[in-house]
């Protein structure tokens, strides 16, 4: 099965998908969250705080933007809203999931 998902089809599922988005869009703003290279393997990765959140690829889930291979540079090519939903989905099964949550004031918000 192959799911695919647009911005608008998030944006519009759900008011807490949005909060949460808007959220994530707020620390890139703040640069709260910052892209960086992850020194394990060279690929793009997130920092939130001292969190590194890296991306990870995903056969069952197509996503707006190919994060996985991307450069640092590269990432103000895509709108914010598709960087942040990716964002939110690997902070939604990272293994520090809780500490990202507090860092972007994510913690009213049900993940």
């Amino acid at each position: 099965m192959h799911i695919s998902n647009t911005t608008a089809e998030i944006l519009y599922d759900n008011i807490n998908t949005t909060e949460r988005l808007v959220k994530i869009v707020e620390g890139l703003w703040a640069g709260t969250i910052r892209f960086v290279e992850d020194p394990d393997n060279g690929r793009l990765a997130c920092q939130i705080g001292e969190q590194l959140v890296r991306f990870h690829e995903d056969d069952e889930i197509e996503y707006e933007v190919d994060i996985v291979h991307l450069k640092v540079e590269d990432i103000k090519k895509y709108p914010v809203f598709d960087i942040a939903y990716r964002i939110l989905a690997e902070i939604m099964y990272s293994k520090e999931y809780d500490r990202c949550r507090s860092l972007l004031g994510l913690n009213s918000l049900d993940i």
